[in-house]
C-alpha cells in the first residue's frame, strides 16, 4: 500500500514541531508496511526531497526567493498566515498551482491521496480528476471554521472517505455530519505512546527546581479560545488552600507576555511557570499531578487529553456541553462551567486532596481511550483498513 500525503505543515526536522501529529501517524504506518510519502511546503531551511523515520517528505516551492514563502510555517499555520501577511495571500496562486503540479508528478505510484485540510483536499480532487486516484479527506477544525461553508461543502462532498478525527460530540465531526451523509471515520491522531512512556518527568521537575510540590499544568497555544485567564485566575484560589502548589503553563503565541505580566499583577509570579514552546510534553505531564484543559471551542479529545490520560494525570475538562457526552463527570475527568476560575480550582483541589480520586480518573482515562480506539497500534490499524477500503471500491 502506498499513499501520498498533502499537507500545509509537516516537520521539517527531527526536532521540529510543526505538524508533528502528521509525522507520528505517517512513522506509524510506515512501521506497519506503509509507503507514506508527504508532500508539504517547502522552507528554507529543510531539503527538497528527505527521509524522516522512514518517511519519504518531498517539499515543493511556490514562491522565488524561496526565503520570502509565507503562506506555512507562521505562529500558527496556513490559515492564520492568510491573514496576517498580504504577502501571504499574494502567494496563495502560485501555492495552489504548485502543489497540483507537484501532485501530480508524485502520484504515479500512489494507491490514495490523503488530503489534510479542505484546502489540500481541494487539490487532491483536482488531480483526481487526472489521475482517478481515491482521495481520503481529514479537515482538522480550522479549515471548517475559517473557509466558506459551500467551499468546504463542494470538498467534501468529493472526497471517497472522510476521516472525522474524534466521532459524535467533536466539533469536526458535527461541522462534517451537517455537510454530508456520507460515512465519518473517527480516527483520531496518534499521540506517540511510546516517546511519552519513556519520558522523564524528574529531570522537568528538576530543571524547575520541584521537589514534591504539587504541579497543576496547562498545554496550549497562548489565544484567547484556548482560555488561559481562567488558569491563571483559578492559581491564587488554590494556592490559598494549598500554598506549595506550582502551576506551569505551556505553550507559545501571541498572550504569552500579557499572562507573564498578568501573573506578577495576581501575585503567583514565583508559583507560576511560563515556559513558552516546548518539545518535552511527555516529560512535563508525568511531572504533573493534575492537567487543565479549557478550550472554548472544542474540548473534546485534544491531543493533550489524550496524552495526559494515557499517562495517568487526572484531567480537568471546561464543559461548552458536547464535553459532558464524552467525558461522564468523576469517571474519566472532572468537568467545570466555561470561564469559571472558582469551579476550577474547586476542581483542582478536590483532586490534589483525595487519592482515591486520583486513581479512579487515571483509571477512568485510560479505559475512555481504549473504548474511542483512541491508541496508536489502533489508529494505525484503522487507518489502513480504510485505504485498504477506498483502493478496492476505486
Amino acid at each position: 500500500m502506498r499513499a501520498l500525503w498533502l499537507t500545509s505543515s509537516y516537520p521539517r526536522s527531527t526536532e521540529d514541531h510543526a505538524g508533528i501529529f502528521l509525522h507520528r501517524w505517517a512513522r506509524g504506518l510506515v512501521r506497519r508496511g506503509v509507503a507514506v510519502r508527504v508532500l508539504a511546503p517547502g522552507a528554507p531551511d529543510a531539503p527538497a526531497r528527505e527521509m524522516l523515520d522512514g518517511v519519504e517528505v518531498v517539499r515543493f516551492s511556490y514562491f522565488w526567493p524561496r526565503w520570502k514563502q509565507r503562506l506555512a510555517y507562521g505562529r500558527a499555520g496556513l490559515m492564520v498566515g492568510l491573514k496576517d501577511s498580504p504577502l501571504a495571500q499574494a502567494q496563495l496562486p502560485t501555492f495552489a498551482a504548485s502543489l497540483f503540479w507537484n501532485t501530480l508528478r508524485e502520484c504515479g505510484d500512489a494507491d490514495a491521496l490523503h488530503a489534510f485540510w479542505t484546502p489540500m483536499g481541494a487539490v487532491a480532487l483536482a488531480v483526481r480528476q487526472l489521475r482517478r486516484r481515491p482521495v481520503v479527506l481529514s479537515p482538522l477544525g480550522t479549515d471548517l471554521r475559517s473557509l466558506p461553508r459551500s467551499f468546504n461543502r463542494v470538498v467534501v462532498a468529493g472526497a471517497q472517505a472522510i476521516v472525522a478525527g474524534g466521532g459524535a460530540g467533536t466539533e469536526v465531526h458535527d461541522r462534517l455530519a451537517t455537510m454530508t451523509r456520507k460515512p465519518l471515520h473517527p480516527i483520531f491522531l496518534p499521540i506517540d505512546e511510546a516517546g511519552l512512556d519513556a519520558a522523564d518527568g524528574e529531570a522537568f521537575r528538576n530543571e524547575l527546581g520541584l521537589k514534591r510540590e504539587p504541579v497543576v499544568t496547562f498545554i496550549a497555544r497562548m489565544y484567547e479560545q484556548k482560555d488561559p485567564w481562567t488558569f491563571l485566575d483559578a492559581a491564587p484560589l488554590i494556592l490559598a488552600k494549598r500554598p506549595r502548589t506550582r502551576f506551569v503553563m505551556v505553550g507559545d503565541g501571541p498572550l504569552l507576555p500579557l499572562l507573564r505580566e498578568g501573573a506578577k499583577a495576581r501575585g503567583i509570579w514565583d508559583s507560576t511557570f511560563l515556559t513558552g514552546a516546548r518539545n518535552d510534553v511527555g516529560a512535563i505531564l508525568k511531572a504533573s499531578n493534575v492537567f487543565v484543559s479549557l478550550n472554548l471551542l472544542d474540548n473534546c479529545w485534544a491531543t493533550t487529553i489524550a496524552e495526559a490520560m494515557h499517562l495517568g494525570v487526572p484531567c480537568v475538562v471546561s464543559d461548552g456541553g458536547q464535553e459532558r457526552k464524552l467525558f461522564p463527570d468523576g469517571d474519566a475527568a472532572l468537568l467545570v462551567p466555561q470561564e469559571d476560575p472558582a469551579a476550577l480550582a474547586g476542581a483542582v483541589l478536590r483532586i490534589l486532596s483525595k487519592r482515591d480520586l486520583t486513581a479512579r480518573l487515571a483509571e477512568g482515562g485510560r479505559g475512555l481511550l481504549a473504548a474511542h480506539r483512541r491508541q496508536d497500534d489502533l489508529i494505525v490499524e484503522d487507518t489502513i483498513n480504510l485505504y485498504q477500503s477506498v483502493t478496492n471500491g476505486h
